[in-house]
């Protein structure tokens, strides 16, 4: 069975070809930048590109992407002009209920701008497992990050501290109630506001390495737009990877492997609030497949 380095490297390859695609549609792209004021651009006068972010665009064959990132993102990518965004999300996978929460706030402006920010995450169990019915606080973390904006593509590198809360079980065998770790992510979006080559909307990649959950996850995403509405579907692929847990020669968890394949929908709109709805299967690599679903909330402000 791999272990997560080689597992890490071969997510990172795949990471890396599925970039391919937008490079491949470079010659469909239609220049926006005769285009103003489209659905969701901040006011007033755009922000001027970070000169270093356009250096690694070119290194990277990305040059060709233009003007505005995420104005119909998902759960927790979308941007708002607003400094303060509130993610809320409640999923199942017919085993476990679990709710999650995000709260970030940027530190140098507008969400929708270049810039720092810091960010606090919750996931707690609401039902399912041995606990029963009890609620129980799975995860916390807080991360320090970095958004480049540069046309239509936009990068976010982010870094902190990660706490897994173990089960009773758990504490019980190593006398600890929680593990604690470093966690880095980055994530890599590249967005078409008026519809791209075959009504292509957006394209969302990400990378989570959790030292704390001695894990590895892989995100990507892809939309497609219904026309003139804001709404937006397609496809979702989530693979993650766990090593074992061991204190000494006590294992306390036994490595896993996740690959859940599904659809989502977003750019539903309640207000000032942006709904997204995920549903599809889940694989493990212990268990037979079972389905899963989630929806999530966002608000900015």
């Amino acid at each position: 069975m791999f272990g997560i380095p080689r597992l890490a490297v071969a997510l990172a390859g795949s990471f890396l070809l599925t970039l391919a695609l937008p490079v491949s549609l470079h010659s469909y792209v239609p220049d926006p930048r005769s285009v103003r004021g489209q659905r969701g651009a901040p006011e007033g006068e755009p922000q001027p590109p970070d000169p270093r972010f356009a250096g690694l665009s070119r290194a990277l064959g990305l040059a060709f992407l233009s003007r505005g990132f995420g104005r119909a993102g998902d759960l927790w990518f979308r941007p708002e002009p607003a400094r303060t965004r509130l993610a809320l999300a409640l999923g199942s996978d017919s085993r476990y209920v679990a709710a999650a929460t995000e709260l970030r706030h940027s530190l140098s402006g507008a969400l929708d701008r270049s810039g720092w920010f810091l960010a606090f995450g919750s996931l707690v169990r609401l039902s399912g497992g041995n606990a029963g019915a009890e609620p129980r606080l799975l995860q916390q973390r807080m991360v320090v990050g970095r958004t480049w904006r540069h046309a239509d593509l936009q990068l976010t590198v982010q870094a902190g501290l990660s706490r897994i809360g173990l089960d009773s079980l758990a504490t019980t065998l190593t006398g600890r109630a929680e593990r604690l770790g470093l966690v880095a992510a980055m994530q890599l979006w590249h967005d078409w506001p008026e519809g791209g080559p075959a009504g292509l909307r957006f394209i969302q990649l990400a990378l989570e390495a959790d030292r704390a959950r001695e894990g590895v996850t892989a995100i990507a995403r892809i939309s497609f737009s219904l026309g003139a509405s804001s709404l937006a579907l397609g496809p979702e692929c989530l693979a993650s990877a766990g090593e074992r847990w061991r204190l000494g020669p006590l294992t306390y968890r036994d490595p896993y492997r996740h690959l859940r394949l599904g659809a989502h929908a977003s750019g539903l709109r309640l207000g000032r609030a942006s709904l997204t709805l995920s549903a599809g299967a889940l694989f493990d690599s212990r268990e037979k497949p079972r389905p899963y679903a989630a929806f999530g909330l966002v608000f900015a402000y």
